[in-house]
């Protein structure tokens, strides 16, 4: 008799257990877009402050096939050469399939951007020793349609004797 109580327990045990997964899957399918969304900007902002730089914006669409982020602000937090990014409206839409078929290069098929004003000062940044054994190359990622429209750029540089 012990041994049936025991099973009946382990079973009842089970069974709550697997329906606690069965909900938090369902929870994490409702639900995953702002899940995907808010880990997404989280990334942005961790590699983001290595560079002394913080992000702020507004995300939108599918992860998967394209993403738009609006009223972005990126504002440096140290040495930095980007002074700041303002932005009101920017489009991309990209291949996740294409980045793994044939890498970074054909990953990124668009890129809208409206209104727009990036300032650079180089003098700002402080430049970083050269690693040993590091390519100076960094892969292409360049889209195959750029729409800018209302687009700033602002280049602060010292005056040369």
């Amino acid at each position: 008799m012990d041994e049936e109580g025991s099973e009946g327990a382990r079973g009842r045990r089970f069974g709550k257990k697997t329906i606690a997964i069965v909900l938090l899957l369902a929870l994490l399918v409702v639900f995953h877009r702002p899940i995907l969304l808010g880990v997404g900007r989280m990334v942005a902002n961790h590699f983001l402050a290595r560079e002394h730089l913080k992000l702020d914006f507004r995300a939108e669409g599918n992860l998967f096939t394209g993403v738009i982020l609006r009223n972005v602000h990126m504002t440096r937090t140290g040495p930095a050469a980007i002074e700041s990014i303002d932005a009101d409206y920017i489009r991309a839409r990209y291949s996740l399939l294409d980045l793994v078929r044939h890498g970074v290069p054909e990953f990124l098929k668009e890129l809208e951007v409206h209104s727009a004003r990036l300032v650079i000062d180089p003098s700002k940044s402080k430049p970083s020793p050269p690693k040993p054994n590091e390519k100076d190359e960094l892969p292409t990622l360049f889209p195959a349609w750029v729409h800018a429209t209302d687009f700033n750029l602002i280049i602060r540089l010292s005056p040369q004797p």
